[in-house]
């Protein structure tokens, strides 16, 4: 029993330490599977804080990229969208979401349009394509997209707005087009000097710089342009005329245009432009409060009137119109100003040469008035030595052989006081002759006596009344313009005793600083100065004409003022500066 007892034990002995090894085999196990079960824990912990990282940036990026990302489904329908598909096009994801919009048809209304682009997603794998794409504002805005295509039959889009870069694009090509259009423009406009040819190619020629309908071009006319004309309108309000125009003959209104001309008072753009030297644009007609509306431009929707400017000065302006309503653009005003530029040159050079080839003709006509007037004046002189003074010469040389013949005391007295007034009377007609040359009393006493002198002899000789009036008696000016101003009087008097039949004259001579100036006026018959001045022109008259180029040689100005039966004025001054 005792040894049945005692191998029991040791057989549990046995049992107990084989248990325990077990035990302690699995606590052994246990704890090393615990470990890498911690272990791995820990590294799926850290791939969960990498993936959720990894998903930050992602989805940072995908909201903060400047291009925009749309997720659609197999259907086309768009299910995500980030910030910058929703800053451009202006739909939120919740509105695109709740709403189930259909985008492509909100984006792309016209149906051919659309349809590009749907057949664009459906078979674009990457590539790029250009596209008018309109937002939720209704604003249509240029866009490129490229669309990728995944397993599952989603597909991603990628947008860029290019507006920006279309617009630069366009304003590189209407810019380089401007730059052709302007030397070619140029080009036209130097090749030729003729002041009609150079109005007719501005025409042609601004059409490729700006669109439009109707174009014309209006001078003003000028204070200084009314001086050399010397017209009749002087003091009254100056006028804008129209010069050449293109699409009004068309129209019918050929005969209205050409004869259109407006007061600079009348008509608010030109007052402006005259006064500002700014161009003017009229987006509408019907509602600008600027517009003179007229039944012969009911057509006109839109208009631009741009200045030409010669050396600052506003000389002109371009007219251009449209029959559509906000038509023009300030950007076609500045490209019409860089345009008008170089018109306003060819016009400058135009004009200076018609006045440089006017003043060759009018001086042409000059000298040869003066040749005929000369031989004119040459014949008065033989004609009053040979009728008058060698008839007074031939009269005392019979005196004076009767007086060396006759015995007769008596006779030979007679005779010889015969021919002491015969002689004093040659005396005088050599007198009188030689002051109609050259009056004395301007080389000795200066010019105050000898227009006093001249215009009581006219006043003598004709029977007007006349009166002569000087602020300074003592005056003395220059040799040179004391002989001009003594001239023009004397032409001037001159042709108030041929044509005026006035009953009053006055002359008044005064000098206000440095400008000596003379004052004709007569109560005459008076007469159309333009019409004069024409004559003059052509050399049907000579005293006009040669009043007008004495002064302007001594860089003096005319001004005539007269008007059918209301008598004339004639203003002169002169520079004493010299």
């Amino acid at each position: 029993m005792v040894t049945e007892l005692d191998q029991a034990r040791a057989e549990i002995e046995r049992l107990n330490e084989e248990l325990e090894q077990r035990v302690a085999e699995r606590t052994e196990a246990l704890t090393t599977a615990n470990e890498e079960l911690r272990r791995e824990l820990a590294e799926h912990k850290q791939v969960e804080n990498e993936l959720r990282r990894q998903q930050e940036i992602l989805q940072k990026i995908f909201d903060h990229i400047p291009v925009m990302i749309n997720f659609l489904d197999n259907s086309g329908r768009v299910k995500l969208v980030n910030r910058e598909w929703e800053r451009v096009l202006g739909w939120s994801l919740e509105e695109v979401v709740n709403e189930d919009l259909d985008i492509v048809s909100e984006a792309y209304p016209d149906l051919q349009r659309r349809q590009e682009a749907v057949d664009f997603i459906n078979t674009s794998n990457g590539a790029w394509a250009d596209f008018k794409t309109r937002g939720r504002d209704g604003r249509v805005i240029d866009t490129s997209w490229a669309v990728v295509h995944l397993l599952d039959g989603t597909a991603i889009g990628i947008g860029i707005d290019i507006t920006e870069r279309k617009r630069t694009e366009r304003a590189e090509r209407e810019q380089r087009a401007l730059g052709a259009a302007l030397r070619d423009a140029a080009a036209a406009l130097n090749s030729t000097l003729d002041f009609e040819e150079v109005l007719e190619k501005i025409l042609e020629s601004v059409g490729r710089v700006v669109a439009h309908d109707a174009s014309s071009i209006m001078l003003i006319e000028t204070d200084e342009l009314a001086s050399e004309r010397n017209d009749a309108r002087q003091g009254e309000p100056r006028s804008w005329h129209v010069v050449h125009h293109r699409g009004f003959s068309e129209r019918g209104l050929k005969k209205w245009i050409e004869g259109l001309s407006i007061p600079d008072d009348m008509d608010p753009i030109l007052s402006r432009i005259a006064a500002t030297g700014e161009p003017h644009v009229v987006f509408d007609t019907r509602v600008d409060p600027g517009w003179v509306p007229l039944p012969e431009t009911e057509w006109v929707r839109s208009h631009i009137s741009a200045p030409i400017r010669v050396k600052g000065t506003v000389i002109g302006v371009l007219n251009l119109d449209s029959s559509i309503p906000h038509f023009f653009s300030y950007t076609q005003v500045i490209r019409l100003e860089a345009f008008l530029d170089q018109a306003a040159v060819a016009l400058e050079n135009s004009r200076l040469l018609h006045e440089v080839q006017t003043a060759r003709k009018r001086l042409q006509n000059l000298s040869d008035q003066l040749i005929i007037a000369q031989e004119a004046e040459r014949r008065a002189i033989a004609r009053e030595l040979h009728d008058e003074i060698g008839q007074l010469l031939s009269a005392v040389g019979a005196n004076l052989r009767v007086i060396e013949l006759s015995p007769d005391r008596a006779t030979r007295a007679k005779r010889l006081n015969e021919s002491l007034n015969l002689v004093d009377d040659t005396l005088k007609q050599v007198r009188d002759l030689a002051l109609d040359l050259r009056p004395p009393l301007l080389d000795d006493f200066g010019l105050v006596p000898a227009l006093e002198w001249l215009i009581e002899c006219h006043a003598e000789r004709s029977g007007f009344s006349a009166e002569f009036v000087t602020d300074s008696p003592e005056m003395r000016v220059a040799p040179g313009i004391e002989t001009t101003c003594y001239r023009v009087a004397q032409i001037a008097l001159a042709n108030v005793v041929r044509h005026a039949q006035a009953k009053r004259v006055t002359m008044k001579l005064s000098q206000n600083g440095t400008v000596l100036v003379l004052i004709i006026r007569d109560d005459g018959v008076g007469f159309d100065v333009q019409a004069a001045q024409e004559r003059a022109a052509r050399g049907a008259t000579l005293g006009l004409l040669s009043m007008q180029e004495r002064v302007r040689l001594v860089r003096g100005d005319v001004e005539i003022e007269s008007r059918p039966g209301q008598g004339c004025e004639i203003r002169v001054c002169f520079p004493v500066d010299q």
